[in-house]
């Protein structure tokens, strides 16, 4: 079984949240579902009875004549447009949680927070993991047997940053031709160069 490590293509533009909205909705200190600093393992559907607030980036010189893409990863977490939405949720939907969005022009999109993490399962191996001088993963190895259930997942281990995902999705990413991330075989890398030999796919 083959998994990824899916990452935001820099080319497009990067979902933010409303930080006053978030906090008007659960309150300033209610951390658990501070969805916008808080990027754990949190099921927020239940909580937040509207759509959150959220804009694109177009503050940067550089981000000019950029694009929204049909998906974003948001520090371990994938903002959908309904295309990818529709492509996706029958894959996704048992292994996490699902809450709409609305954007600047009052278009309704959704925030994918995955519940499942490897830790759970104890297939993380340790032995072929590799950990810098720091203690931070440079590479995730797993015990594919253990996640052959799951199509998304995520690791406490580097504090759920990197987003891991099966064959199946990528697959699906790109038969629906779905712009806005690439897949690095570099698991738990959430900073792969775009443009080394490592590169799967460009969307």
């Amino acid at each position: 079984m083959n998994f990824y490590t899916m990452v935001f293509d820099e080319g497009y533009l990067r979902m933010l949240w409303d930080a006053a909205h978030v906090r008007s909705l659960v309150g300033e200190y209610n951390i658990d579902h501070r969805i916008d600093i808080n990027s754990g393992p949190v099921a927020h559907k239940n909580v937040f009875k509207e759509p959150i607030r959220v804009s694109f980036d177009y503050s940067h010189p550089d981000y000019k004549g950029r694009i929204r893409g049909d998906l974003s990863v948001q520090e371990g977490r994938l903002y959908l447009n309904q295309k990818a939405l529709n492509a996706l949720k029958p894959l996704i939907d048992d292994d996490g949680d699902i809450i709409e969005v609305i954007d600047e022009k009052n278009e309704i999109g959704y925030v994918f927070t995955p519940l499942q993490v490897a830790e759970k399962v104890d297939a993380i191996d340790m032995k072929l993991t590799q950990i810098n001088q720091w203690g931070d993963p440079e590479h995730l190895a797993f015990y594919e047997d253990r996640l052959e259930r799951w199509n998304i997942f995520r690791c406490e281990l580097n504090s759920y940053m990197s987003l891991q995902c099966s064959q199946a999705v990528k697959d699906l990413i790109e038969k629906f031709n779905l712009k806005g991330v690439f897949f690095t075989p570099s698991l738990g890398n959430r900073y792969p160069n775009q443009f080394d030999k490592n590169k799967i796919d460009s969307h």
